[in-house]
């Protein structure tokens, strides 16, 4: 894959994710089987979810763990911080609905391009705001 497909793949299934999380809050996913969201999974799809769900976990986007060494993840929901940067009204837009009311719009629309764009404006919107990249620990030697 190269590059921009792989940012393709990454901001559709993102989008996905935030907004199923969405409607299910507060119950967490139980699992979350990657295998059974993309059934004509390519190694390289695997690669590049598996490395969008690695980055939520790690950055504080989402919480959950991998179970094991399948494509699968369990106890999956949004952190406290996702989850009040969704209720916020973004400055830049005109009509003022918030980011969970623009994932859910987007995620109902046929396009998913839409969802896409809606995912990378928030995950822009939210490192600027609150820096949900957590800092690293030093190793311990």
């Amino acid at each position: 894959m190269n590059p921009m497909s792989n940012m393709e793949t990454f901001d559709g299934f993102v989008g996905d994710l935030l907004n199923d999380l969405l409607e299910k809050f507060p119950v967490k996913l139980r699992m979350v089987d990657l295998g059974k969201i993309y059934p004509d999974l390519t190694p390289e799809t695997v690669e590049v979810l598996e490395g969008a769900m690695d980055f939520l976990i790690e950055s504080g986007v989402i919480v959950g763990r991998r179970m094991g060494n399948a494509p699968w993840y369990g106890n999956v929901g949004l952190t406290m911080g996702t989850l009040a940067l969704m209720r916020q009204i973004p400055d830049s837009l005109q009509q003022k609905v918030t980011w969970s009311e623009r994932f859910q719009s987007a995620g109902k629309a046929a396009a998913k391009e839409g969802l896409a764009i809606v995912t990378r404006e928030f995950l822009n919107f939210a490192g600027a705001q609150v820096g949900l990249v957590r800092a690293q620990e030093p190793e311990q030697q």
